[in-house]
């Protein structure tokens, strides 16, 4: 995702950044992608299709044992750090 994902998210326009977090349930991990938009209407920009429906590559979906197929959205309200 570093090669790929992360590096066309930052190509687009009001891109703010992104995370991928790991959650450790007993023998399974859970991944968790946030990315960071100026807005709303930015977010919108990386893929065709319904707002909400989930980027995952081919080639990680091969990787993952299940992944979502729609994604949540949040509005920031306070940030601290480079959220600001």
């Amino acid at each position: 995702m570093k090669r790929t994902t992360f590096v066309e998210m930052a190509q687009l326009p009001g891109h703010l950044g992104a995370t991928l977090a790991v959650k450790v349930r007993s023998n399974d991990y859970e991944l968790i992608v946030s990315s960071f938009w100026k807005d709303f209407e930015s977010a919108g920009h990386f893929e065709k299709g319904d707002f909400d429906d989930a980027v995952v590559r081919p080639s990680t979906q091969k990787l993952l044992k299940s992944f979502d197929l729609k994604v949540e959205y949040f509005e920031t309200v306070v940030a601290t750090g480079i959220l600001e």
